[in-house]
């Protein structure tokens, strides 16, 4: 019996999609990138040293031995401004108050936390904490080093790559163009799903179940309609949506071989055909399901089938 469905390998088809050129870059804002492909790597990340708690940004040797029973007195000369630039240089014996996120003033290389600190009188303030070159500080090349790749070409961009391309200063973002796929379905038994199926009719599922997929792995699908099994039909809508689509997906499970037919039927196919078309005026089938049923009670002309291909 003639096999209706030719059907490759899965490596096959992903070979087939290897083979397809790079679709070109286009800009989007950072706020539609999501779920795009990545067209080139960004710049350079802008750093400095800034503080990862509140506190006073002191140099490492002046709180050295600092403890509960010891503190170390230190003068407090200003403030580390938010968003800013400290316009602070700190001396030996001096510190600076730094919230979270701050920018270390000039001469400080760490921090010690508020909790362990209280107030002397005047400017003067006792810290009982030792700490350590780097303590409670992120360093400026410590997120990504000047011409690290961060973020390659390609990369598909999920919510953490969204939130470093801001970090880039990045409003606008360059993506490759999403894929266009037009969905083609196929049958004489599928019905639109705003339709009433009557019996040996189904609802066009695959469309909206195909164009699902396609939108979850960042592609534009377009719906390209229903196609009844005639294999013309399909050929005229395969091209007509080829030039709106980068690819197409044609949904069906009986229609492969016809369509490769291509309208003009060899002589034993158009006799099972024709055959088949005379069943469906008296049963409730599919015109795959007549043709079946066909060759399955016609050996003879089964062969002939089998022989044209």
């Amino acid at each position: 019996m003639k096999n209706f469905l030719t059907l490759q390998s899965v490596e096959t088809v992903l070979g087939h999609l290897r083979a397809l050129p790079v679709l070109p870059a286009e800009t989007v804002p950072l706020t539609d990138a999501l779920g795009r492909r990545l067209a080139d790597a960004p710049a350079d990340l802008p750093g400095f040293d800034r503080s990862t708690v509140d506190g006073f940004a002191v140099r490492a040797r002046d709180v050295f031995g600092a403890q509960e029973g010891s503190p170390a007195l230190l003068e407090c000369v200003g403030d580390c401004p938010m968003g800013a630039v400290p316009d602070i240089s700190l001396q030996p014996g001096q510190c600076a108050r730094i919230l979270t996120g701050g920018m270390l003033p000039e001469g400080a290389d760490c921090v010690v936390m508020v909790e362990y600190s209280r107030p002397a009188g005047g400017n003067m303030v006792e810290l009982t904490r030792t700490q350590a070159p780097g303590d409670h500080v992120v360093m400026r090349d410590e997120d990504a080093a000047a011409g690290d790749c961060i973020i390659p070409a390609g990369r598909k961009l999920r919510p953490q790559e969204i939130g470093l391309l801001a970090s880039f200063g990045q409003k606008d973002v360059a993506v490759r163009r999403a894929p266009r796929v037009a969905i083609i379905s196929t049958g004489d038994e599928v019905v639109p799903i705003g339709s009433e199926p009557r019996p040996g009719q189904v609802r066009d599922v695959n469309s909206y179940s195909l164009a699902a997929l396609c939108r979850s792995a960042g592609a534009e699908p377009t719906l390209a309609g229903l196609v009844r099994d005639d294999a013309e039909a399909l050929r005229r809508t395969v091209l007509a949506a080829l030039d709106e689509a980068v690819k197409f997906a044609e949904s069906s499970g009986t229609f492969k071989e016809i369509g490769k037919r291509g309208g003009e039927a060899p002589d034993a196919w158009a006799r099972a055909e024709a055959k088949a078309a005379e069943i469906m005026k008296s049963k409730n089938v599919t015109k795959a399901q007549a043709i079946d049923e066909v060759l399955l009670n016609d050996p003879a002309l089964r062969a002939e089938c089998e022989k044209e291909g």
